[in-house]
């Protein structure tokens, strides 16, 4: 917790793009997870309908990561009575954002931009090189 605090002051919010300039699968999930509780000024419709509208912009598997995240951090082990379900079920989730980022970064997902010279390693590279 105390890192994604130091992430967010500092501005870097998801260090994978900070550092390359590419999103990360699970870009927009934070900002999914928030317009899923709170909704946004854009929401589509009211209540719970048009907050899930609103957040699935942003990730569209906003529905499906958190209680997998919430299970890891708090559930009974093993899943269903058996590791075997447990590791299954956690790969499938995997599989599935995998598929879902590679979906959106070939629809060109908006939240999913690439920007090559925003990444750290990128301005390093041209400060070098000029």
């Amino acid at each position: 917790m105390g890192a994604c605090i130091v992430l967010v002051m500092t501005g870097i919010n998801c260090p994978i793009r900070w550092l390359t300039g590419i999103p990360c699968p699970g870009c927009g999930m934070t900002r999914a997870c928030l317009g899923l509780l709170f909704g946004g000024s854009s929401a589509s419709g009211s209540g719970i309908i048009g907050h899930i509208q609103y957040a699935m912009r942003f990730h569209p598997l906003v529905l499906i990561v958190p209680p997998v995240l919430l299970y890891i951090l708090l559930g009974k082990h093993p899943l269903l009575g058996s590791p075997k379900r447990e590791i299954a079920l956690l790969t499938g989730v995997c599989g599935l954002m995998i598929a879902v980022y590679i979906a959106r970064l070939l629809a060109h997902d908006p939240v999913l931009a690439i920007d090559w010279d925003s990444g750290v390693i990128a301005r390093l590279i041209h400060a070098l090189t000029a």
